[in-house]
């Protein structure tokens, strides 16, 4: 059975990183050790690099359409990255990170998209780079350094949103498409009422949290279910059935 998110993941991605760019645009330099973020009692002003944003993107994108994929074959779908269709208003540069849909290809009518997901993942934890091992180390959680990372993020929140709102308001047909965002942290308590309207208004079905560990330090689920933290792959896995066998208008004409 796959498993969710977990450290292993993110080590995972250092390590590949460093097949293709270098310890300087993946880390910061802490008082001469290389860490993926600073410490939060480190005293100073570092900026994380935004060179990786790029290289993570891409890894989860495809860790999720991996994770995803069994579940779309179950029903007989394609598991598609960067799907783009013109009617929904998802263009080459703001297309879905990943979509069900009954036929393969990335160019996709509305009628064959069946499910978007959102894809606002990232590295969550802190890792030092160890120079004599050449290989990175756990270092700590992510309320333990001064990142803020996925679904923490103000503006992964509002870009996540204001796609889906678009979608709803490009044509008919794009208010019977479930919309799901994917993260792996918790969100931030400002957002878990807004969450929560969103999901009882139907303009997003839930924000997930495919990352059990991290949620254990933070809240597992929202009042309404607008954002969950899930602890299995079953779970996950009987959870997108059961919104792709109740099809429905999500957003009132």
């Amino acid at each position: 059975m796959k498993k969710l998110w977990q450290i292993e993941d993110e080590l995972r991605f250092l390590q590949k990183a460093m097949d293709i760019t270098t310890l300087e645009k993946l880390t910061v330099d802490i008082d001469g050790s290389h860490m993926v973020f600073a410490p939060k009692d480190f005293i100073g002003d570092v900026k994380t690099p935004q060179s990786r944003n790029a290289l993570i993107g891409s890894y989860t994108e495809k860790w999720c359409r991996d994770f995803f994929a069994d579940i779309a074959e179950s029903k007989g779908l394609y598991a598609i990255s960067g799907v783009q269709c013109e009617e929904l208003g998802l263009q080459s540069s703001s297309s879905a990170d990943l979509a069900f849909c009954k036929k393969p290809g990335i160019q996709q009518k509305a009628e064959d998209i069946v499910l978007i997901f959102e894809i606002k993942m990232g590295i969550v934890n802190n890792y030092r780079y160890n120079k004599t091992n050449l290989s990175f180390e756990f270092f700590g959680r992510y309320n333990e350094h001064k990142g803020v990372p996925s679904l923490l993020r103000s503006d992964s929140m509002l870009k996540a949103i204001g796609k889906a709102v678009n979608i709803r308001m490009s044509c008919n047909l794009g208010r019977e498409i479930p919309i799901i965002i994917l993260g792996n942290s918790p969100i931030g308590k400002s957002y878990i009422t807004k969450v929560d309207n969103l999901c009882t208004g139907g303009i997003i079905q839930q924000f997930i949290s495919l990352y059990p560990d991290c949620g254990g330090h933070g809240f597992q689920e929202s009042p309404k279910m607008g954002f969950k933290t899930y602890s299995s792959y079953t779970d996950v896995f009987n959870y997108i059935l059961s919104i792709l066998e109740n099809r429905k208008h999500f957003l009132a004409q």
